[in-house]
């Protein structure tokens, strides 16, 4: 904190590409629905609002890649310290997938599979694996090593902790799939 503005300094190449795309940390490598980013901040809709959003993003980025000393953030999957413009890159991912509705439906699927298998084993691997899904993650997924959960929390034992969770989940995706198929039909209808 005493180097730099506040321990900010001028970013880092080698930081950025660690927080956008390796797989330690890399925000782009974990969540790659945002990729569709670019693509909803160049829709000419609201395209003022658009740029100047883009602005924040890509300022909020070239900070936390000039962290001087503690961008790892510590244990964590992901990139933490860019946690606070993921609401900011929804918005825009939103209208690129509107755009590109399969390639981003694949793409966050991936992106759910990706998270949600860090989060199943582990959410908090030690920082000196450089690929912690193939160092970590499908290691302790063959072995049948998972995070506790509140299925065991009530009493399931190892993996039939997870039970709980998908009936829930397949609940809501039918409930979601339900919903959005018959908004996507009416709007077919008006065209």
């Amino acid at each position: 904190m005493r180097t730099g503005f506040w321990g900010l300094g001028p970013p880092n190449l080698h930081v950025a590409i660690e927080l956008l795309f390796l797989p330690r940390r890399g925000l782009l490598f974990w969540t790659p629905f945002l990729l569709l980013l670019p693509v909803g901040l160049l829709l000419r809709r609201r395209f003022f609002d658009h740029r100047i959003l883009g602005i924040i993003i890509v300022l909020h980025i070239f900070a936390m890649c000039g962290t001087t000393r503690d961008w790892p953030a510590g244990y964590v999957l992901g990139p933490r310290f860019l946690a606070p413009a993921l609401p900011l890159m929804a918005l825009p991912c939103a209208f690129g997938l509107e755009k590109y509705f399969n390639f981003g439906a694949y793409l966050a699927a991936l992106s759910i599979v990706l998270t949600g298998l860090g989060t199943l084993i582990n959410a908090t691997p030690p920082a000196h694996f450089l690929n912690p899904i193939m160092d970590v993650h499908i290691p302790a997924l063959l072995r049948g090593e998972i995070s506790y959960n509140l299925g065991q929390f009530i009493g399931f034992q190892g993996a039939w902790g997870l039970f709980p969770f998908f009936v829930l989940a397949a609940i809501f995706l039918w409930l979601l799939w339900r919903e959005a198929g018959q908004a996507c039909y009416e709007n077919f209808k008006k065209v």
